[in-house]
């Protein structure tokens, strides 16, 4: 289960086109062990990795969702879509379509247990804070809005960052428009 755990955390990170690192991959992996024992979470965790596999292709080519993802994906029509479509190898089809069955399969029918060690669970949450904890100290933020901002732009958790970078990219973009 642990090395089905730690792959999935590792591809997460190609599927959402975010760049390999230790601390998010860690930080995914334990929160693939600790909240997939729980029915909710198991449910939310299988949606949001579906939503990755589908991201799959944009995020292969043009990597974590930004302004120029949203704006092309929002002005794009259907000959648009034939057309991108139609360049993409076949692999990128099945792809997908493959990962979502193995990660329904997976949330279904893998067993998490429980974890009671103290200590592997006091290092993931220290992994998890660290990135926010240094951010408030390096910048020094002094309203409550400073504070939440700094923490949720250096919390480095790949579907959390990936709904912010979204959600900051249509902003930006209904902005310009």
């Amino acid at each position: 289960m642990h090395t089905v755990c730690t792959s999935l955390s590792v591809l997460l990170f190609y599927l959402l086109g975010y760049p390999q690192r230790f601390d998010r991959i860690l930080l995914t992996y334990f929160s693939l062990i600790f909240l997939a024992r729980f029915t909710f979470f198991r449910f939310l965790l299988g949606l949001l990795t579906v939503i990755a596999t589908l991201y799959f292709t944009i995020g292969f080519y043009y990597g974590s969702p930004n302004v120029a993802v949203v704006s092309a994906v929002s002005e794009t029509d259907i000959d648009e879509i034939q057309e991108f479509c139609s360049q993409l190898p076949i692999y990128f089809y099945f792809i997908p379509l493959l990962l979502v069955v193995c990660f329904i399969l997976f949330f279904r029918k893998f067993q998490f247990s429980k974890i009671g060690n103290y200590y592997v669970i006091t290092i993931a949450l220290l992994i998890c804070l660290y990135r926010p904890v240094k951010g408030i100290l390096k910048y020094q933020p002094t309203t409550f809005t400073r504070i939440t901002t700094t923490v949720l732009d250096n919390f480095k958790y790949p579907f959390f960052e990936f709904c912010l970078d979204l959600y900051s990219s249509v902003k930006i973009y209904l902005t310009e428009k």
